[in-house]
């Protein structure tokens, strides 16, 4: 069922990505996790399929994964069954054994023949450094807000005014308006940014070498791929079928897509 998200119950719409492997506890299944614990984000979309970034997923059996659910005070695990790096995007497709007893939370995705346009408010939540292994184990879901520094024509990719640590990789990027709460694309990453600020070119004492001296001044800055770089791109996970016409089949496109 659609939900209208906040990031009060953002753990009901985003799981972390653990790595491990899968062993028994008192004579039940179970997966025990491995340094660094938390691989990436993954959010649903619907009959058991999972979306996250490619590269979280990439070089990994799929046993070697499980994504956490939170329910009350205890996080199950749902084992990865088969994962799939789409063609030519940094996004991946994870068909996923849900806990009996969980209830997908699903979001609506906005409409995605446009790109958001510059300064539009967005809003991120996942699980970067979200897991501590030392002492109590403790899950963390953190949650930034910010807005698109710039919208690439070419490339269907997102800047954004924050950066995305390691482990928010995968989390939806969320519209903060026009339709609030809306997927809109995948965080994959940051990327530093940088310009050069001055040159100049010394020449050692007798002529015989020179030097060239930049200042550069950089940032950090979030990046996310936008809806329409993979929503039709073929999914053997999805059956054969693209992302939007799965997403049509579980009435998640908002609007008239």
């Amino acid at each position: 069922m659609p939900l209208s998200p906040g990031v009060e119950n953002a753990f009901e719409y985003t799981q972390p990505v653990f790595c491990g492997h899968p062993t028994e506890f008192e004579g039940v299944p179970a997966f025990y996790i491995d340094p660094p614990g938390i691989l990436g984000t993954a959010f649903p979309v619907g009959g058991g399929r999972y979306l996250t970034a490619g590269h979280v997923v990439s070089g990994r059996a799929a046993a070697e994964m499980c994504l956490g659910f939170v329910e009350g005070d205890a996080c199950r695990h749902g084992r990865v069954i088969e994962t799939e790096v789409l063609p030519g995007v940094d996004v991946a497709v994870m068909e996923v054994s849900e806990p009996t007893s969980w209830a997908p939370r699903l979001l609506t995705w906005c409409p995605m023949d446009m790109l958001a346009p510059a300064l539009a408010d967005v809003r991120v939540c996942g699980f970067p450094f979200g897991l501590n292994l030392g002492g109590e184990i403790v899950l963390n879901i953190r949650s930034f807000k910010g807005y698109i520094v710039s919208a690439g024509l070419m490339t269907n990719e997102y800047e954004l005014s924050f950066p995305a640590p390691e482990g928010l990789s995968g989390a939806p990027l969320q519209m903060a308006s026009g339709l609030p709460g809306t997927v809109g694309g995948i965080i994959v990453g940051s990327a530093e940014v940088f310009t050069v600020v001055s040159t100049r070119t010394e020449t050692s004492q007798h002529g015989v070498s020179e030097y060239t001296h930049e200042e550069h001044k950089s940032n950090f800055l979030g990046r996310a791929l936008a809806s329409g770089a993979f929503v039709d791109a073929p999914s053997d996970v999805l059956s054969g079928g693209s992302l939007r016409s799965h997403l049509v089949v579980h009435s998640l496109l908002a609007m008239d897509e």
